[in-house]
């Protein structure tokens, strides 16, 4: 698998550690803001839309952002993106705030689940039984680690166990929807950086608008405040969290579709389970001492090593699933070339499972092109998985 591909993976599962580590600062420093002024959602949208301009501006006049031109399906497609997300980023937020980025890693780590249930509802996606059992180990893993004692929230551990519960169907249905937008036909297709803009421009408007109406004339009550009220008070790191906070959701945001459009729904799902353990690992090395809670080996107050080696076990499962399912499953990416309109096999990985069924690509040319050697099962083609 060329390196180049893995790019936008990569930035995808880092921006999500990053996430985890600026909710920590934010709770730690900033409080943060009030629910009520959607603050942190405000900042994410304008992060989601710069990112999208500033990677397409020299699209801006091209038919992948004429929206207009895109296919029926493509445009009911986007605008139920709009809302779907608008909603889902809105209960994040309560999810946050009441179980912490640890709990809440953990509770959102049933959206992978989620993910290839409704993928391979919507996209006919092909997933072989080897394939579900990695999946399954990456979404049940970790809430089965906080068995028999559950791990501490910094709020409401029902609210948000509810608000992370609801907002995994939400995200889960994002994924295959913004798999089938990218590889709808039209007069023009739609590009990464249009479906994340336009995906995010309403909710840009909308938390602009609610910002300037309630949040700005509250400012000292409901954004400053909490800042003073923090378990560890600081203006300049509250204000570094929210602005790096910006940054990182605009690419968080642009690379999920750069690698939907490249890997498809659910193997990028799966990779969530890379993003949870690098979560555990990087909050525990930078807030262990700061909060206890944070910490890996936190033994919820009981002395029996089952509940100092919980975390790590979870991290240990997760990767495991990620690595179950890419090893036992043929997964051929596609993605839309910026030159043609056809959707190219770009890489793919064999299966190592007894199954007798992968479709193995030989450059034999040496010129990159692809050329496919039918599989032992006598079927050759591109997954439906990733169409």
């Amino acid at each position: 698998m060329r390196l180049y591909s893995l790019r936008w993976l990569a930035i995808w599962i880092t921006s999500g550690i990053f996430r985890s580590v600026l909710w920590e600062l934010l709770l730690l420093h900033a409080g943060p803001a009030r629910g009520k002024t959607n603050f942190v959602s405000f900042l994410g949208y304008w992060g989601c839309s710069w990112a999208a301009l500033l990677f397409g501006v020299r699209k801006l006049n091209q038919p992948p952002f004429q929206f207009w031109r895109w296919s029926w399906s493509a445009i009911a497609g986007m605008l139920y993106l709009i809302v779907n997300d608008m909603v889902g980023s809105s209960i994040d937020y309560f999810a946050h705030i009441n179980a912490g980025p640890l709990l809440f890693h953990i509770f959102h780590s049933s959206v992978v689940l989620f993910v290839a249930i409704f993928a391979v509802s919507i996209l006919r996606a092909s997933v072989t039984v080897s394939q579900w059992f990695g999946i399954v180990l990456v979404s049940g893993s970790i809430l089965v680690t906080a068995v028999p004692a559950p791990l501490e929230a910094p709020g409401s551990f029902a609210i948000g166990l509810m608000a992370a519960s609801v907002s995994n169907v939400f995200h889960a249905l994002q994924y295959p929807v913004s798999q089938r937008i990218l590889s709808s036909d039209g007069i023009a297709k739609p590009c990464v950086e249009a479906l994340a803009l336009f995906e995010s421009l309403l909710g840009t408007i909308v938390f602009t608008v609610w910002t300037l109406i309630y949040t700005v004339p509250r400012w000292h009550e409901v954004v400053y405040q909490p800042i003073m009220e923090s378990p560890q008070p600081s203006i300049s790191w509250a204000w570094f969290a929210y602005l790096s906070y910006i940054i990182v959701e605009g690419m968080h945001s642009l690379s999920f579709y750069f690698s939907i459009q490249q890997f498809g729904a659910v193997p990028v799902a799966v990779a969530k389970g890379l993003m949870i353990s690098g979560g555990l690992i990087v909050v525990h090395v930078l807030f262990c001492g700061a909060d206890r809670t944070q910490c890996i080996t936190y033994s919820h107050g009981s002395a029996t090593t089952w509940s100092e080696i919980q975390k790590p076990v979870a991290m240990v499962l997760s990767v495991s699933g990620v690595l179950i399912y890419n090893l036992c499953g043929h997964n051929v990416a596609n993605f839309q070339s910026p030159h043609s309109n056809l959707a190219t096999a770009r890489e793919t990985s064999h299966s190592f499972c007894q199954d007798g069924r992968y479709l193995e690509f030989i450059d034999s040319a040496g010129d990159g092109a692809p050329r496919h050697r039918q599989s032992e099962s006598g079927r050759s083609g591109i997954p439906q998985s990733q169409l």
